[in-house]
């Protein structure tokens, strides 16, 4: 079974074969609560990429669901797939 992450982030660039993503995790620095930047590359078809050109800018929050990527190939560059997101 694939595991499926469901979450909001933050689209920082589109490449041809691919997207990156910037989400912030929660951490510590001694007792404060502080987030820790996090970029995420995630493989995606061109139908996926196309859409997402059309409908989001750089910069712009959305709601993204990412899976394992199964393609050998893909996964020496990525190891996540998008397959959705909204906005």
């Amino acid at each position: 079974m694939q595991n499926l992450i469901q979450t909001r982030m933050t689209l920082v660039k589109i490449d041809f074969d691919n997207v990156q993503l910037f989400t912030h995790l929660p951490a510590k620095l001694g007792n404060r609560d502080i987030s820790v930047p996090y970029m995420v590359k995630a493989a995606a078809d061109a139908k996926l990429l196309s859409e997402i050109t059309r409908k989001v800018n750089v910069g712009e929050e959305i709601a993204v669901s990412l899976t394992d990527t199964k393609d050998s190939r893909t996964a020496r560059l990525t190891r996540l797939t998008l397959i959705s997101f909204t906005k």
